[in-house]
């Protein structure tokens, strides 16, 4: 099976390390100097306390004349799906199943502008993966995906023989919004206050304004006809945060390192997407701004 990966951060490089021994992986990186990295000196995958391992993968630059694949994986960020299938479109052949793993909202809107719906699939996962160089990462374990779509099933099995928890599902977009509430209230405040994780859950003012986004985003969940709890909502971010107390969300490392942030496609995207019904979320909203002038602040 020829795999073609599109994007060589935390998740591309986890998903491309775990899936060299099953399928022939093409990494395909947005800078030359990065896919050099990894050519040359192959990916080196780390765990905690663990050796390090390293594999060969085979690397091209995004825009490269790209051969067709047999399966795609998305791993670039919600904002960039649009521009790196537009260009990179050999990758796409009538056969072509593309797999978005993608944080936030929108992407599958976007996705369906190149792709039929039959030959996509959309899916989460959850994991912790962290990005330390152009030829290195981080991973606490393989990690979680639930995958939808016609194609979901096929693509859990070969996610399962990497080592993943991997399933498919009849319906994705409860599972999109569970991880969207997660990333809705831990990226933002962790990035403009500069902290860890588990400063969420100990600091009283963060979990104040933590909690004021999850009852604005459950109101505009149940507009769009989905029903979650508020309290089990609000005590699954509280686990992730503690299960992740110690490492930094990627919102923090966007914007300590001067790169534009995912905001639009997830607290932006709540508050257009509440706008839409009448509703307003005045808490993300906010965040949406201060996380904006931040960026524009680090001169993005």
């Amino acid at each position: 099976m020829q795999l073609t990966i599109l994007g060589a951060g935390a998740i591309g490089c986890l998903c491309a390390h775990a899936l060299a021994p099953f399928a022939d992986v093409l990494l395909v990186c947005r800078r030359a100097e990065q896919a050099a990295a990894i050519a040359d000196r192959g990916l080196a995958k780390t765990g905690i306390g663990g050796p390090e391992e390293i594999r060969f993968i085979r690397t091209a630059v995004s825009g490269d004349d790209l051969p067709p694949a047999d399966l795609v994986l998305l791993c670039v960020k919600n904002y960039d799906t649009g521009p790196v299938l537009a260009a990179n479109p050999g990758i796409a052949g009538p056969a072509t199943v593309v797999v978005s793993l993608q944080n936030g909202l929108g992407h599958d809107a976007v996705i369906g502008r190149f792709i039929p719906a039959e030959r996509t699939v959309i899916g989460t996962i959850r994991g912790n993966s962290r990005r330390l160089d152009d030829r290195s990462f981080r991973a606490g374990g393989a990690g979680e995906i639930r995958l939808g779509g016609p194609q979901a099933e096929a693509v859990a099995a070969l996610f399962r023989q990497a080592g993943f928890d991997a399933g498919a599902v009849t319906g994705i977009q409860p599972l999109i919004w569970e991880k969207l509430f997660i990333n809705l209230a831990i990226n933002p405040l962790t990035a403009l206050h500069r902290v860890p994780n588990g400063r969420i859950v100990d600091d009283p003012a963060l979990w104040q304004t933590a909690a004021a986004v999850i009852r604005e985003a459950v109101t505009v969940a149940a507009a769009e006809g989905m029903t979650f709890d508020e309290a089990a909502v609000l005590d699954s971010v509280g686990r992730v945060a503690r299960a992740t107390a110690a490492d930094y969300s990627s919102m923090e490392q966007d914007l300590e390192h001067g790169r534009r942030t995912e905001i639009d496609a997830l607290n932006g995207a709540l508050t257009a997407l509440a706008a839409r019904h009448g509703l307003t979320v005045p808490v993300n909203a906010r965040l949406t701004a201060a996380v904006h002038q931040a960026e524009s602040a680090g001169s993005i």
